[in-house]
């Protein structure tokens, strides 16, 4: 590409140089080509058949200029304005192929980029969908320690509850049983004293004491 710029470029400079050199009087201009219009939806694809016919004429001109046996005068076609025109439509042809494999990079490097994206997105939504996962077993898994805890808490409680039942009950029944115990004591004492109380001397008792 940058050898066909630059060959362009030096026709331009040589038509320009010839142009300044030799003037020539009594030429009639030469009448504009026609502008090509190529047939597409896509605005884009019509400035570019404008821009291609452009370049087309303008290359056909400078390497018709830089040929002396050129004649500008006759209108005619020449085995050099034959060859001018073959070597713009290789050039073109050049561009145009250029063109075309800087489209089909961008076209390869989209697609690369598009199934990059595509496969970045099903990566992040797998370990989206891992991570939500282990967060629902995380929440379970507290729901289970708290139902745990709380279950654990009532049973506690109700211990609590039963060791203060025990405990009032073995109060209960210790004070039963000395009651118990004291009224049998105290029964049998009394038997005992009413059953002996007439064999014993008072005196005696009293003197032994």
């Amino acid at each position: 590409m940058p050898r066909l710029y630059s060959f362009v470029v030096a026709c331009w400079l040589a038509q320009s140089s010839r142009s300044v050199a030799h003037p020539v009087d009594d030429i009639e201009p030469e009448a504009e080509p026609p502008a090509v219009v190529y047939e597409t939806s896509d605005p884009h694809d019509t400035a570019t058949g404008s821009i291609e016919a452009i370049l087309k004429q303008q290359v056909q001109d400078n390497v018709a200029a830089s040929n002396p046996d050129f004649s500008l005068s006759s209108g005619g076609t020449t085995p050099y304005t034959g060859n001018a025109a073959a070597a713009a439509d290789e050039a073109l042809k050049q561009i145009l192929t250029a063109n075309e494999q800087k489209k089909a990079r961008v076209a390869e490097e989209r697609g690369h980029i598009d199934e990059e994206r595509s496969r970045h997105s099903r990566r992040m939504m797998e370990l989206e969908d891992k991570l939500r996962q282990s967060l629902d077993r995380l929440q379970e898994r507290e729901n289970n320690i708290y139902a745990s805890e709380h279950k654990l808490e009532s049973q506690l409680e109700k211990g609590e509850k039963e060791m203060k039942n025990l405990d009032h009950r073995a109060a209960e029944g210790r004070f039963l049983h000395k009651r118990i115990h004291k009224s049998i004591i105290e029964g049998e004492e009394g038997k005992l004293k009413s059953k002996y109380h007439g064999r014993i001397h008072p005196h005696r008792h009293e003197f032994a004491k």
